[in-house]
C-alpha cells in the first residue's frame, strides 16, 4: 500500500495508460479499517477489469467486511488471507469442500485463505473458506485459490434489457409503464438464453428500457435506451445490441452471433408503361443516329437529283435541247421517298441515274437491317416487356426520379451510418431521410417509388409475416449490396461483467455449430406458416410464365403513334386549306 496522499494514488499504478497495466493487486490491512483501500480500489475501477487479481492480508474477523465490499462485485479472484496466531480468535467461516461445508478448528500458526463467491448464496455474492495451511501438514486442499466460479451459478437471475427486433428479440409486456418487465416469446435470445440457463444452473428477466430506444449519447457522458440500462449496471446484458465506436467506450460486447448487415429494401421491379414499347427496342443514341441517318440521305437524294445538275454541264445540255431534261424530284418529295424505302415500302418509280440508284441501294440495305433487328426486339419487348431497374445500392436509388426513403426511429448504428457519414452519396440521402414506423415504411415500400432502409434478418421476419401470400411470393425487394457488413447482432454488456467469457464461450459453441442458423431457420419457417395461414386468402400479382396473348395494353403504343398521326395530318390539313382560303380571297 502507497501512503494516503493529496495526490490519485490510482496514477501510482496507471501511469499514464488509460487502463489499469498490473495483474496483481496486494493489499495490506493492518487493521479493521478498510475505507483507505477500498476507496483506492475503487479510484482505480477495479470493478471494470474483473480479471485482476486481489491478495488481501489482514487480520481474523476483517474477510467478511474487506470482501464484502461493493468495488469487489465483479471480481472473479479476490482472496484474504488470515494468519492465526492464537487459539482464542473468532469462530472461522465456513470452508469449502466438495461436497457440504466444514468447520476448522484452530491452530496456531495457520493461515487462512477466503474468496469472495460471487453465486454461492442463491446467486448472491457470499464469502467462503478457500483453504487452510497448517505448519505440519501444509495446505489442506493444496492451494485450490482459484476455482471456477462459472460452472454454477446457483439460480442467479440475469437481468436483461432489450428492445423489439424480431427474429432476435421479441416480448410481451407485462404493463403499459415505461420500464416495464416483459415476457419473451419464441425467438433466438430466448432459445439462447435457455440453453444458458440449462448448462450454468441461471435464470433470467427482461426488462424494457424506460425510453425504448437501442442508445444515443446525449452529452456530459450520458447515453439512452440499452446502453444507459448498462452504464448504470441496472442490467447485465442488452439484447442484439450492434456496436459502434462511441458504445465500445462505455459498454463490452460478445462476439457476433448472427451477421445483420444493413440493406434497403424497395418494391418488386415493375413493368415499365406499355405506350413506350414502340421505342424500347433502341436507345435515345440508337434513335437520334437512324433520324439524322434520314435527313441526310433524304437531303442527299435531293441534291444528287436537282441540286447536281443544277451546277453540272448537263444544264447547258438541257438549255440547249441536245438531251432530255432527267426527271428531279423536290426535297418533300425525296424525304418521303426515303422514309418510305427506311419502312421498306416498294417504290413507285426508281431514279433515272446511276448515282442515285446507287444511293438508294446503300440506303435500302441499311433500312432492311435496322427494320428487320428493330421488329426482332420490339416482338421480344412485347411478349417479355421491360421492367424497370432493381434498386440494389443508394447510388442507384439517387439516379431514380420521384424517389422517397426512409428508416425506423430506432436512431441506431444504421442511423449514424446515414447521418454522419462524410459519404456525399449518404448526406444526400439524409438530408431527406424519412422516419416512421415500419409499418408505415413497409406500406410506402408497397405502393411504389419508396426505398427503405434497415436490417436483412429483421425485415425478413416482417416481410414473411406481413407480405408474403400462401404461394410464398412477396413483392418486396431485398438489395443484393450489403452495407455495415462488419455489423451483426451481438450482447452488450456492463462494463466488468465477470461472467462475459463463459457467455461468450457457449454462444460461440452455438455459433460454430450451426445451432443458431438452424434455430433461425426454424424461426424464419414457424413465422411464415403462420402468414401464409393468416393471408391464405391474399395473393399478389405476379408473372405465372404462361402464354402471352397480346392484348391492348401490350399495344396502345402503336395506336398512339396512329391518332397523334391522324391528329397531325388534319392539323396540316386545315392549315392547307386556310392558306387557299387567303390566296382566293386576295
Amino acid at each position: 500500500m502507497t501512503q494516503q496522499t493529496n495526490e490519485n494514488p490510482s496514477d501510482f499504478f496507471l501511469l499514464g495508460r488509460k487502463s489499469i497495466g498490473c495483474r496483481v493487486v496486494v493489499v495490506y490491512l493492518p487493521d479493521f479499517s478498510n475505507n483507505l483501500s477500498v476507496n483506492f480500489l475503487q479510484k482505480l475501477d477495479i470493478s471494470k477489469y474483473p480479471e485482476i487479481k486481489v491478495l488481501a492480508i489482514g487480520l481474523p474477523g476483517g474477510e467478511r467486511g474487506f470482501l464484502m465490499s461493493h468495488v469487489f462485485r465483479n471480481t472473479i479472484h479476490a482472496l484474504y488471507f488470515v494468519a492465526v496466531s492464537s487459539s482464542r480468535e473468532g469462530k472461522p467461516i465456513e470452508a469449502r469442500t466438495e461436497n457440504h461445508l466444514e468447520t476448522l478448528e484452530h491452530h496456531v500458526g495457520s493461515i487462512r485463505a477466503y474468496f469472495r463467491c460471487l453465486f454461492c448464496d442463491a446467486g448472491r455474492s457470499k464469502v467462503v473458506m478457500a483453504d487452510s495451511w497448517f505448519p505440519k501438514s501444509g495446505w489442506k486442499h493444496r492451494g485450490h485459490f482459484a476455482p471456477d466460479q462459472f460452472k454454477n451459478f446457483n439460480g442467479y437471475a440475469l437481468r436483461m434489457a432489450v428492445k423489439s427486433f424480431f427474429p432476435f428479440a421479441e416480448f410481451t409486456r407485462d404493463t403499459d409503464q415505461p420500464g416495464t418487465s416483459v415476457q419473451l416469446v419464441d425467438c433466438l435470445e430466448v432459445r439462447m438464453l435457455r440453453e444458458m440457463a440449462r448448462k450454468l444452473n441461471l435464470t433470467f428477466r427482461a426488462f424494457m428500457s424506460v425510453d425504448d430506444e437501442w442508445g444515443q449519447p446525449i452529452g456530459n457522458g450520458s447515453w439512452t435506451g440499452l446502453v444507459n440500462a448498462l452504464m448504470k449496471e441496472e442490467a447485465d446484458f442488452g439484447a442484439c445490441l450492434f456496436p459502434s465506436a462511441k458504445r465500445n467506450a462505455v459498454v463490452d460486447f460478445t462476439r457476433m452471433y448472427a451477421p445483420e448487415p444493413f440493406l434497403i429494401v424497395t418494391h418488386k421491379p415493375q413493368r415499365l408503361p406499355q405506350y413506350l414499347a414502340i421505342i424500347e427496342p433502341f436507345t435515345m443514341n440508337m434513335w437520334a443516329a437512324i433520324v439524322v441517318s434520314f435527313m441526310a440521305v433524304g437531303v442527299s437524294f435531293w441534291f444528287l437529283n436537282k441540286g447536281w445538275l443544277e451546277v453540272s454541264i448537263l444544264r447547258a445540255l438541257r438549255w440547249a435541247h441536245l438531251t432530255d431534261a432527267p426527271e428531279t424530284f423536290s426535297m418533300m418529295y425525296a424525304l418521303f421517298y426515303t422514309w418510305g424505302l427506311l419502312l421498306q415500302q416498294t417504290p413507285s418509280k426508281y431514279p433515272s441515274n446511276s448515282y442515285s440508284r446507287i444511293w438508294l441501294t446503300c440506303w435500302m440495305i441499311f433500312s432492311f437491317l435496322i427494320m428487320t433487328i428493330y421488329k426482332s426486339a420490339l416482338f421480344a419487348s412485347l411478349l417479355v416487356p421491360q421492367m424497370s431497374e432493381a434498386i440494389d445500392s443508394i447510388p442507384q436509388l439517387l439516379r431514380q426520379r420521384g424517389w422517397t426513403w426512409g428508416m425506423e426511429p430506432h436512431y441506431s448504428v444504421g442511423w449514424q451510418f446515414l447521418t454522419e457519414s462524410t459519404s456525399p452519396d449518404n448526406q444526400k440521402i439524409a438530408k431527406t431521410l424519412g422516419v416512421r414506423p415500419i409499418a408505415e415504411e413497409m406500406k410506402l415500400v408497397n405502393q411504389g417509388k419508396h426505398a427503405f432502409f434497415t436490417w436483412r434478418n429483421y425485415v425478413k421476419s416482417f416481410i414473411a409475416a406481413e407480405y408474403t401470400d400462401r404461394n410464398g411470393y412477396t413483392p418486396m425487394y431485398i438489395s443484393r449490396q450489403y452495407y455495415l457488413e462488419t455489423s451483426g447482432a451481438y450482447w452488450g454488456t456492463r462494463k466488468g461483467a465477470p461472467f462475459l467469457r463463459t457467455i461468450i464461450d457457449i454462444k460461440q459453441r452455438l455459433f460454430e455449430g450451426r445451432i443458431l442458423d438452424l434455430w433461425l431457420n426454424q424461426i424464419f419457417r414457424e413465422t411464415t406458416k403462420r402468414a401464409r395461414d393468416k393471408n391464405g386468402l391474399s395473393s399478389y400479382i405476379q408473372d405465372d410464365g404462361n402464354q402471352v396473348v397480346l392484348n391492348l395494353n401490350h399495344l396502345q403504343g402503336a395506336f398512339y403513334v396512329f391518332f397523334i398521326g391522324m391528329l397531325l395530318a388534319v392539323i396540316v390539313l386545315m392549315s392547307e386549306c386556310l392558306r387557299k382560303l387567303c390566296w382566293s380571297g386576295n
